[in-house]
């Protein structure tokens, strides 16, 4: 409950939407719910970071010249899907339906929230397995953040083909369930973790952008 509050900027337990996400989350402990991820090893033939591309024996990946950066070193990466399943986003709407909007957005990040909180986890045991082989990992990166174009999304997924998630591709390259988060994570001896979150991101208009002061 605090991560979903500082999520959503509410300070006062007394607040109905506090209320609200209370209630709902204990309905949604005893529903059981269940997030789903993977994630798949490539070796990395070359790392461009000048072009922006990462070059594997199965495919080639754009996420331009950012994130490569960021997967400097990377003698393989891991490429993850994770997804909180279909229930977050049909019940968000359910309330939309309804007009009752505030229930709605809450519900909705409820399950943003769940979706990385799942992959975090995924990291985490990808970070504990690689440490056993002396190996370090890097953040995570998504197509359509740091400037890693959207349609990219297609390519991974042409590398991630036969995963075992429930995860799928539209044409317009959103994914569904929409609470789903589908990337790479660059592995390697002398890979680094960077800064993380939005002091790396330039997308000013994201609304769950916190404010960076430099």
């Amino acid at each position: 409950m605090d991560q979903l509050a500082d999520f959503l900027h509410l300070d006062d337990e007394q607040h109905p939407a506090w209320q609200f996400a209370s209630d709902k989350l204990e309905e949604i402990r005893s529903l059981g719910l269940k997030a789903e991820g993977c994630y798949r090893f490539f070796p990395v033939e070359k790392l461009d970071i000048r072009e922006g591309t990462v070059a594997f024996p199965q495919g080639v990946l754009s996420p331009r010249p950012q994130v490569c950066g960021y997967l400097r070193d990377s003698a393989q990466a891991a490429l993850f899907l994770c997804t909180a399943g279909f229930y977050f986003t049909d019940e968000s709407h359910a309330y939309n339906s309804r007009d009752e909007i505030l229930e709605g957005y809450i519900v909705d990040a409820m399950g943003s929230c769940s979706v990385e909180n799942a992959m975090d986890r995924i990291q985490q045991q990808l970070s504990r397995e690689m440490e056993a082989r002396g190996l370090h990992i890097s953040n995570r990166y998504s197509p359509g953040y740091c400037n890693w174009p959207l349609a990219d999304q297609k390519n991974l997924f042409a590398l991630m083909e036969g995963q075992p998630t429930p995860v799928r591709l539209s044409e317009s390259c959103l994914m569904a369930p929409i609470k789903s988060v589908s990337g790479i994570i660059g592995i390697g001896e002398k890979v680094k973790k960077r800064e993380y979150g939005c002091a790396i991101c330039n997308n000013s208009t994201c609304i769950y952008r916190r404010l960076v002061h430099k």
